[in-house]
């Protein structure tokens, strides 16, 4: 089993309800890192932990995901490592945490979660897109399709634009759920 990854620099705060954090770790990787005590509750890390190792196991385009130690030093001197509340603000938890790999690293890599329908023709693994849509029906996951797209930018075209790169298949907190909004992307309907 592989070790576990250590969190050595905290790089921003991710869009999101879970108030995910992008890490750099002790393999020069980055990490999207949710925390245990995100306001979306601990259970969407187990979700995601086997969510996406299952759809890895199946050939499916996601991230690595791994544990992140995150060590209470890096939260006690990184000023932006806390969870938003509706009247505060509380520390993120120290210790054991889930880390979803981040595609590259940041400075370098242009990433987006939508593209316009002229550059999504050139995603190079567009087919993919179908087996993420059955293994999300398969699994009852009722959060809504989340992708990324990335790619390397050319040669002086500067990081906004993206060149047939790749997609990889993110947020599988809510698979399990057992919700009206199960089918309701008029692919299928629930009702009776």
């Amino acid at each position: 089993m592989a070790a576990m990854k250590l969190a050595v620099e905290h790089v921003r705060r991710m869009r999101g309800g879970a108030q995910a954090q992008l890490m750099r770790c002790d393999d020069e990787a980055y990490y999207i890192v949710k925390f245990q005590n995100n306001p979306q509750h601990l259970r969407i890390l187990a979700n995601e932990m086997l969510a996406t190792r299952l759809a890895a196991r199946l050939g499916l385009c996601v991230p690595q995901v791994e544990v992140v130690e995150v060590r209470p030093e890096i939260i006690a001197y990184t000023p932006d490592l806390v969870i938003q509340l509706g009247l505060g603000r509380k520390p993120c938890a120290a210790g054991k945490q889930f880390g979803s790999q981040f595609p590259g690293h940041p400075a370098r890599l242009a990433v987006h979660d939508f593209l316009p329908d002229e550059q999504l023709r050139s995603v190079r693994n567009l087919s993919d897109f179908l087996g993420v849509l059955v293994f999300d029906k398969w699994t009852c996951n009722t959060n809504g399709r989340q992708a990324i797209f990335f790619s390397r930018p050319r040669r002086g075209s500067g990081r906004g634009r993206f060149y047939g790169g790749r997609f990889y298949r993110i947020e599988y907190y809510w698979v399990g759920s057992h919700s009206d909004r199960l089918y309701s992307d008029g692919l299928y309907s629930n009702d009776d």
